[in-house]
């Protein structure tokens, strides 16, 4: 007989991804990550207590992705390091809809501390040096900034429009540069 494979914690998780990419959150249970591994669901909850832990940490996985495409826009130099975020942020939600999902489109009602993956530090401290604004101002400006981009990627999303690169880009620029004015001015 041959021995038997031991399904570990990462396997599950690769695998509970996998489903989520496919079928979204809501496809998550262990029978349909058995099926996947070709076993039963005991090895399932001998790594995992319960199902709301594993969707945990495919949150804490789908958070780890959408940090490296940001990462990616921003080494790739071919936009402003505060733009990569918001070209990331878009390009996401249409690469990994459901991740985006998961992460950006979910009730966080119940969240007793919403922590705002898109508010990179560096990124905010050199677009407030690079306008002048002080720390409450540039969090206003990318509240506004951010409202537009999510509505843009949740659009994409949902598959309600669809937008070439190129139109993104001049959208956010022109987004960009009217709140530019707006806060310049109040600055004067």
């Amino acid at each position: 007989m041959p021995p038997r494979t031991k399904i570990d914690k990462s396997s599950i998780l690769d695998v509970a991804l996998d489903i989520v990419r496919r079928s979204g959150i809501e496809s998550i249970n262990s029978r349909s990550i058995a099926n996947e591994l070709g076993c039963s669901t005991q090895p399932i909850f001998s790594n995992y207590e319960t199902m709301e832990e594993l969707k945990s940490d495919i949150i804490e996985k789908a958070t780890e992705i959408f940090s490296q495409y940001c990462r990616d826009y921003i080494s790739s130099g071919k936009y402003p390091q505060y733009k990569s975020v918001g070209m990331a942020y878009i390009s996401f939600a249409s690469d990994e809809t459901e991740l985006f999902k998961i992460l950006f489109m979910r009730d966080r009602s119940h969240e007793s501390s919403i922590s705002n993956i898109t508010f990179h530090g560096e990124v905010l401290t050199a677009l407030s040096n690079d306008l002048g604004l002080d720390e409450e101002q540039v969090n206003r400006f990318h509240l506004e900034m951010w409202i537009c981009v999510h509505g843009i990627a949740t659009m994409i999303a949902t598959k309600y429009l669809t937008l070439s690169e190129d139109m993104i880009s001049e959208i956010l620029t022109d987004m960009f540069n009217g709140q530019k004015s707006v806060f310049i001015k109040e600055k004067i």
